[in-house]
């Protein structure tokens, strides 16, 4: 083995070793919550379309060739986006898809909230299904990455079920809202606003996230990688200073 390849090897091993030998902290859950926000929106997308499917047509703004268009635009959205998105995130990181997918998302369901046609709900439908594609993909490769090798399936577990809550959450939204106007505006439009704003603030949530080492090793930015190593154990030593402070 030639001393680059040896290098390379060392490097890796560093990393992942950095990484494995961390206990989970509160740095580690927020990371957690961070990605069971953009699956939360991913579930609650899904459902929501099934509560203002039915208003939507019975109220003759969808025709029933429009509802399945509709229905299946989202679907569609996800396919491309878990492609386009799934292969943006190897070549321009993790994080970076982690935001924009979220943040696509959050713009398109305010401006469906608005649209003055079928045509262009559908349309928006399927765009913002480009970003909610990527997020499983995205989220288990990051929290794979970051996570400690002894609690991944653990805490990635726990970031699946927390993300359920979105199904029971948007059905109690639904019985509230779509069946009614609020200022003239239509329940459904201010459900699909509700989870537009909802998306932001987990948007803004993700600002905080690091990038994952182990993808800057693995572009040969070995600095960079060890400059977030340094902060993530700076901020976990921190924590359990804290805590011995606390308990004695």
């Amino acid at each position: 083995m030639n001393q680059t390849a040896g290098s390379a090897v060392h490097e890796t091993f560093s990393v992942a070793a950095r990484i494995n030998r961390l206990p989970v902290t509160a740095f580690h859950r927020r990371l957690v919550a961070a990605c069971a926000v953009g699956l939360f929106f991913d579930i609650f997308d899904l459902y929501m379309a099934g509560y203002i499917g039915a208003r939507l047509l019975k109220s003759g703004f969808f025709t029933p060739h429009e509802l399945y268009l509709f229905f299946s635009a989202a679907f569609a959205g996800m396919f491309f986006g878990a492609i386009i998105i799934g292969y943006a995130g190897d070549v321009l990181g993790r994080r970076a898809m982690f935001l924009l997918g979220l943040i696509g998302y959050s713009v398109l369901m305010v401006l469906a909230a608005f649209v003055p046609s079928a045509g262009w709900l559908i349309a928006a439908r399927f765009v913002a299904g480009l970003g909610l594609g990527a997020e499983y993909i995205v989220a288990d490769t990051y929290l794979g990455e970051m996570l400690p090798r002894q609690w991944r399936a653990r805490y990635i577990g726990f970031t699946y079920a927390a993300a359920t809550v979105g199904s029971p959450v948007v059905a109690f939204l639904a019985t509230l809202l779509v069946p009614h106007q609020f200022a003239g505006i239509d329940g459904w439009r201010v459900l699909m606003l509700l989870g537009g704003i909802g998306a932001f603030a987990g948007w803004w949530v993700r600002i905080a996230m690091v990038e994952s080492p182990r993808w800057l090793e693995a572009k040969g930015r070995h600095a960079e990688a060890a400059r977030v190593l340094d902060g993530v154990e700076r901020e976990v030593a921190a924590e359990f200073r804290r805590a011995a402070a606390g308990a004695a």
